[in-house]
């Protein structure tokens, strides 16, 4: 077998090499045929035929060695710059013409594709939470009020003339109504009236202590039928939603006669019979009911201006004012 390198053809007609073999390969060839004819081998009858094929196809076969024109397929892939944008690549392949009979171009198309890269977009999700602080301001107002004490005034327009502590809680503290109570507080005179049921013996109406008027209010208005007696119009009276006066007793008129007089000093108001002025309360110097019945026919009375305490006819007129206790 003979190995020769052709590879080097013109790109038109045959080498001289090849022309060559061929004619070599035909003699031989011939050589083999005759000598096959003569030979009764089993081995030369195969290989003679091998070799007069083998030549024969040595001249008629294309040269393994023909030169190959491959396309370069050149790809450019722009970078992908935007998000979800798919980028294709064109294949572009080139085929060199057959210029020789004998000779066989074979293009090799190499396709090069790019990668498809989607490129999600990234998003970003920014959740700002503002946290509203709200600060409420509680403004506390503090009013300062004074303590209650003689000389204040209190809840139903009077004043207070004297206050016990001892008393119970609701109590304590007694209020005189206002001057001119009956006309609106206008500071006119009290008025003068009867203190009613003579002949009656209340005995309800006997309490003398501090504390003991609304008892003898309320039962001389049980047993009397007039209203405008001393305990009737008093009674009646209204100030500032409050509806609960009456007709003090003895001692608790005698307390609003210290308090008229300023006296700190005596048990029994101005006991001493001195001329004291009046300075609180416009008091009238004559004399002022009390709740308190001594008899059928006489009632509880106390004089003023000297603070002299003592009974009087029942059927008999005296100046009246309302007290209340809160």
């Amino acid at each position: 077998m003979f190995a020769i390198d052709v590879c080097n053809l013109p790109e038109t007609g045959l080498s001289t090499d090849l022309i060559v073999i061929g004619l070599l390969t035909l003699v031989v060839g011939v050589f083999m045929t005759r000598w096959v004819r003569r030979s009764s081998g089993r081995l030369s009858i195969v290989i003679a035929p091998l070799l007069l094929v083998g030549g024969l196809t040595a001249v008629a076969a294309p040269s393994s060695c023909a030169e190959t024109i491959t396309a370069a397929t050149t790809t450019t892939s722009a970078p992908t710059t935007s998000p979800n944008t798919t980028t294709s690549v064109a294949t572009t392949t080139t085929s060199a013409p057959t210029t020789s009979p004998n000779t066989t171009t074979s293009v090799a198309t190499t396709t090069t594709s790019a990668p498809t890269t989607t490129v999600a977009p990234t998003s970003t999700t920014t959740s700002t939470t503002t946290s509203t602080t709200t600060t409420t301001t509680s403004t506390t107002t503090t009013t300062t009020v004074a303590p209650l004490q003689v000389g204040s005034t209190g809840p139903g327009g009077g004043t207070i003339f004297y206050i016990d502590l001892t008393q119970p809680e609701g109590e304590r503290y007694f209020e005189i109504a206002c001057e001119g109570w009956n006309n609106s507080c206008d500071g006119r005179n009290d008025p003068e009236v009867m203190w009613g049921c003579d002949g009656d013996s209340i005995s309800g109406a006997t309490g003398t202590a501090i504390g003991t008027g609304p008892a003898n209010t309320a039962a001389i208005l049980a047993a009397c039928s007039s209203r405008t007696n001393a305990a009737g119009v008093v009674d009646a009276y209204e100030k500032n939603g409050h509806t609960d006066w009456y007709l003090p007793s003895k001692d608790e008129l005698n307390a609003l006669c210290k308090w008229v007089h300023n006296d700190n000093v005596n048990t029994i108001c101005n006991s001493n019979r001195a001329f004291d002025p009046l300075v609180n309360g416009r008091i009238i110097i004559n004399s002022y009911w009390t709740s308190t019945q001594s008899s059928a026919t006489d009632a509880y009375n106390l004089y003023f201006q000297q603070g002299d305490l003592g009974t009087y006819g029942k059927a008999n007129v005296n100046f009246v004012r309302p007290i209340r206790r809160f």
